[in-house]
């Protein structure tokens, strides 16, 4: 594929969203280290030298925002007073993400709002690093899926405020990654389980006409919070390219739903991504 080495080479801006639970400030250092070596590799193959990263990262890390309720609430049982203390945050933090985790209905300023404001704040970012509207891939994982689907059906359907850039209101949307997906428990919410965010976006093409982008969900058949997506509805079959089938975890914990803990860790998904990363890196400077 030919690229002009003396035009402005555009990079693709990914977004790296965590799951439920407790998380530390570096949850995605490693995930992001993984895909810049697979990326440089595959650029290598095809004797191409990119003029700068060809990937700009981001994390989006939520979890504080949820912390500090949890926190609070722990404070306010005693739970320092009550027995298996450490197992009774760590079913806190896990379940206290996802049922918090809902729609508001009175009440402004509530998990769900400020999860939201983070996520179009850290796009926003983004889009200052690598341009308005640079293509966007999103990678998430466990309620990291949930929050980002119901993020870009939010900006996608107008319900929401996203900010004026094409980036940050999902606009330049192109590759679209769940792994350990919860989305059909949520979708238990919404008639005939309700609809998904279209990817790529429908708005790619006055960016990028020749872009083609997917939405790839890696689910593990021993992970117990990860399921399966097409399936759901008529919509999700549309919209998920492909329902891909992963051995997640080491040995001891492969089979087992521990497995649910590292699709990061898992070579056939970072291939996958590294790939689908040169592949639109070239179809959107071969635009240009």
């Amino acid at each position: 594929m030919w690229i002009d080495e003396h035009s402005q080479q555009q990079q693709i801006a990914v977004a790296i969203v965590h799951g439920m639970g407790r998380q530390k400030p570096d949850f995605a250092v490693q995930l992001q280290a993984r895909l810049e070596h697979n990326v440089a590799g595959c650029f290598r193959k095809q004797g191409i030298v990119p003029q700068r990263a060809p990937c700009v990262f981001i994390p989006i890390y939520w979890a504080p925002l949820a912390d500090q309720m949890q926190d609070e609430l722990e404070n306010r049982i005693g739970l320092e007073a009550l027995c298996w203390r450490r197992l009774r945050s760590y079913i806190i933090g896990y379940l206290g993400d996802a049922i918090a985790y809902q729609p508001p209905l009175l009440r402004d300023q509530f998990l769900v709002d400020s999860i939201h404001r983070e996520f179009r704040k850290k796009l926003a970012k983004l889009a200052g690093l690598c341009g308005s509207s640079a293509p966007l891939c999103v990678i998430s994982h466990s309620l990291g899926t949930v929050i980002s689907s119901e993020y870009f059906k939010a900006v996608q359907q107008e319900r929401m405020n996203s900010g004026t850039t094409p980036l940050a209101s999902g606009r330049t949307l192109l590759l679209y990654y769940t792994t350990g997906s919860p989305i059909p428990i949520w979708a238990m919410r919404e008639r005939d389980y309700g609809s998904p965010p279209i990817v790529p976006s429908p708005s790619l093409r006055q960016w990028y006409p020749h872009a083609t982008g997917e939405w790839i969900n890696f689910y593990s058949k021993f992970d117990t919070l990860g399921y399966p997506l097409k399936a759901l509805n008529e919509a999700y079959s549309r919209q998920v390219r492909k329902d891909m089938q992963v051995a997640s975890g080491g040995w001891m914990s492969r089979y087992t739903p521990l497995s649910h803990n590292y699709y990061w860790d898992n070579k056939q998904v970072v291939a996958h991504i590294a790939g689908a990363l040169v592949r639109s890196w070239l179809s959107v400077n071969a635009d240009s």
